[in-house]
């Protein structure tokens, strides 16, 4: 697939709010500390990384049968955060209910929230796939979403706009999209995009996906009428759904989708560019082979401002061939080149926890926010809300960690094997993310055994020893503390084999 070309221009006027924070108080909010919000989410709050924001704004509760799944997030005009999720009537793997578009907004960067607010309930049917916008040029603010019956029969696509910021929105009723071509499959979900460059500048773009081919809808008039962009059919053997799109530097496109038939990590995800402001895809659907996600949603962002050569993408980087499907570790991936390559993901969270959908917004010249699912358990307990430096996401300030590590016994037969105990810990959580690796030598014969530190063994691992012959080894471990945790290094003692 041909490179973008990269270049620079000067962000207009019109979008200038997206790299200044305005933290207003014009609405109630519900006074919760950073702190206190960290602490309900299962987050340490780490003091040497600056002002980090983490939040749950959505709280999922199996006794008032409401789950919220599926994150979107964008600024107003005046800099407030607006939250939209689902409300789900169930939580099984079905996604067919009596679903509803709720919304909440902060005013002072995502620290506390107002109350909750239905924006779209069409009775018991399936009001889905969250897609919000912010026309700079008006200010309005546009939510686009998909209903279904609760079984599932297509009922429309709809738009609702408001004029103040998010406070009140237009009936969800008044605003039925089509019925040309593009509205046919699921929109985002996630943001929409505005292009701020060349003669395209001010086009709202939206991906859509589903029914074996993906296209794009978009508007030159801030969503007063739409037309029909690009339209691919699915590379073959694949199910492309779930669409985000980032404008890189230059004006060119980035176009992704999830691959829905696809479990395997590296494999998951498909791209191309566009050239002519969403109209056509100047290639097929690639492989986006250096994003290793699980087939999940994820949301493409490029900055504007200091950071704007860094692509970024978000999805849970968890992967094993053992659990190809499981999401965990939610991770922001960072490219340089505009998506050709990608470096290691950034670990939104230093503990292991589970990760689903995402959604990325910026907050300033130097900081993004990211809206996702996680929990202890599933991913279905909250949504929560956190920033990051983007300075962070390539070099990161490590945190310090803990290593102490023991054999089980210092001596066993060569029909029997070693074992090391091994203990990793880092203030503030339970579950360390990382590897550990025992390393065993006596000066003729050495090797290295190594496991993975998973969600459920809170640190604490067992390394297992080949059988080895008689000798003394050795013993030492080590602990790679994944992109964020420090590295250490201790000795287990010395092992002797009969």
């Amino acid at each position: 697939m041909t490179r973008p070309v990269r270049g620079t221009r000067a962000v207009p006027p019109a979008l200038s709010w997206l790299v200044a924070i305005s933290f207003l108080a014009a609405t109630i909010l519900v006074p919760v500390s950073v702190a206190a919000a960290a602490e309900a989410s299962g987050d340490a709050v780490t003091a040497d990384l600056g002002p980090i924001v983490c939040s749950s704004p959505f709280i999922s509760s199996a006794a008032a049968r409401a789950w919220y799944r599926v994150p979107a997030v964008i600024k107003n005009a005046r800099g407030d955060v607006l939250a939209f999720a689902e409300r789900r009537n169930n939580s099984d793997g079905s996604d067919n209910g009596d679903f509803d578009i709720v919304m909440r907004k902060s005013s002072d960067g995502g620290r506390t929230w107002g109350p909750l607010k239905t924006v779209a309930n069409s009775g018991k049917n399936k009001v889905s796939s969250p897609v919000p916008v912010l026309d700079p040029r008006t200010g309005d603010v546009l939510l686009i979403c998909m209903i279904r019956s609760a079984s599932g029969v297509y009922l429309g696509h709809y738009l609702q706009r408001s004029t103040d910021g998010g406070n009140t929105f237009t009936a969800l009723s008044a605003g039925k999209l089509g019925p040309q071509r593009a509205w046919i499959g699921r929109p985002g979900p996630g943001h929409a995009i505005v292009l701020t460059k060349g003669a395209h500048a001010g086009r709202i773009l939206i991906a859509m996906g589903g029914s074996h081919d993906v296209g794009g809808v978009y508007s030159d008039d801030g969503g007063k009428t739409w037309k029909s962009g690009y339209a691919q059919v699915d590379p073959a053997g694949t199910d492309c759904v779930e669409g985000t799109i980032a404008e890189l530097p230059s004006g060119a496109l980035l176009v992704c989708y999830r691959d829905g038939k696809s479990t395997t990590p590296g494999r998951t995800k498909r791209y191309a560019y566009s050239y002519d402001g969403g109209a056509t895809l100047s290639a097929p659907l690639a492989l986006l082979s250096g994003v290793r996600t699980p087939s999940v949603e994820g949301s493409a962002l490029n900055p504007l401002g200091s950071h704007s050569g860094e692509l970024l993408f978000s999805g849970p980087f968890y992967t094993s061939t053992s659990a190809p499907t499981k999401r965990r570790d939610m991770g922001i991936f960072v490219s340089k080149d505009g998506g050709a390559t990608w470096g290691k993901p950034y670990p939104v969270d230093l503990e292991s926890k589970a990760a689903s959908y995402s959604d990325l917004v910026q907050m300033d010249d130097g900081t993004v926010g990211i809206l996702y699912e996680t929990g202890r358990i599933t991913w279905l307990e909250r949504i929560v809300f956190r920033t990051v430096r983007l300075d962070q996401l390539t070099n990161p300030t490590k945190v310090a960690s803990s290593l102490s590590a023991k054999l089980s016994a210092t001596t066993v037969t060569t029909a029997q094997t070693g074992k090391v105990n091994v203990v990793v810990t880092v203030k503030g959580i339970l579950r360390p993310l990382g590897k550990v690796a025992a390393t065993y030598t006596n000066g003729t014969t050495s090797g290295t055994v190594s496991v993975t530190l998973s969600y459920t063994n809170l640190g604490k691992r067992q390394i297992t020893l080949p059988k080895l012959k008689k000798g003394t080894y050795v013993i030492s471990v080590t602990y790679q503390g994944a992109f964020r945790i420090s590295a250490r290094t201790v000795s287990a003692g010395v092992l002797r084999v009969r």
